[in-house]
C-alpha cells in the first residue's frame, strides 16, 4: 500500500527519489539504515514506519521532508 501511495504522490513531488530496498536480500543495509519495521520511509534522519501507513501519514511525512531540503 505504501508503494502504491508513493507512486501516486510522485507527481506532486517531482524532485523526490524513491529507492526500494528489499530487506530479505539486503539485511545489512536495512540494519545500517535503522529500519526495524516495514514498510519504512526514510528521508535523511527522519523515518516513518508502521504496519499500515495511511495516505495522510505519508503525505505529512513527505511535506515535512520536502521543507527540510
Amino acid at each position: 500500500m505504501a508503494k502504491k501511495t508513493l507512486d501516486e504522490l510522485k507527481a506532486h513531488y517531482p524532485d523526490m527519489e524513491i529507492e526500494e530496498v528489499d530487506i530479505m536480500t539486503n539485511p545489512a543495509r536495512s540494519l545500517r539504515d535503522g529500519v526495524r519495521m516495514i514498510p519504512c520511509l526514510k528521508s535523511e534522519n527522519d523515518q516513518l514506519s508502521g504496519i499500515f501507513l495511511s495516505r495522510a501519514a505519508i503525505e505529512k511525512f513527505l511535506k515535512k521532508s520536502n521543507k527540510q531540503t
